[in-house]
């Protein structure tokens, strides 16, 4: 009984030194639960019909394209750290908060709607347009995190 004592002990101890909500992990983990989930549950296209023009868009390509942007992320956070100049770990948890929002909340928008909601003018461009914004702040606190870091004088 002690061995198993001294063992959770020691092992809780290395655990709580790691670093597990490393925001590389978050993004790379979460581009691959949006990609696994839509190529299992979402096979039909998104249709929008915009004036005389029906376009059809394969959901799985926004999931491809949503992990793409996701992993470029991982590899600039992953990067910085392999450089010793790691990102602030606040205004990458907030970065990732709002990268990961906004995007799910648009994916959201376009994945349940039908071509014929597209259209109507109800609050959907001003819900979409509010979602790119908070994509657009997610961003810019991207490059003010590697302002800080790059200006930042120690390692």
């Amino acid at each position: 009984m002690k061995f198993n004592q001294d063992f959770f002990r020691a092992n809780s101890n290395r655990l709580a030194k790691k670093n597990f909500l490393r925001t590389d992990f978050l993004f790379f983990i979460t581009g691959i639960i949006i990609l696994g989930l839509t190529m299992l549950f979402l096979r039909s296209p998104l249709k929008i019909n915009i004036h005389d023009t029906y376009l059809l868009i394969a959901k799985t390509d926004i999931a491809v394209g949503f992990f793409l942007l996701f992993l470029i992320l991982a590899l600039i956070y992953f990067l910085f750290i392999k450089l010793n100049r790691p990102l602030r770990k606040t205004l990458g948890i907030t970065h990732y908060l709002l990268t990961t929002i906004s995007l799910v909340a648009m994916a959201t928008l376009c994945i349940f709607s039908s071509g014929e909601s597209m259209t109507q003018p109800f609050d959907f461009m001003t819900f979409i347009t509010i979602s790119v914004l908070v994509f657009a702040v997610g961003q810019l606190i991207l490059v003010l995190n590697i302002a800080v870091s790059l200006l930042n004088k120690r390692h």
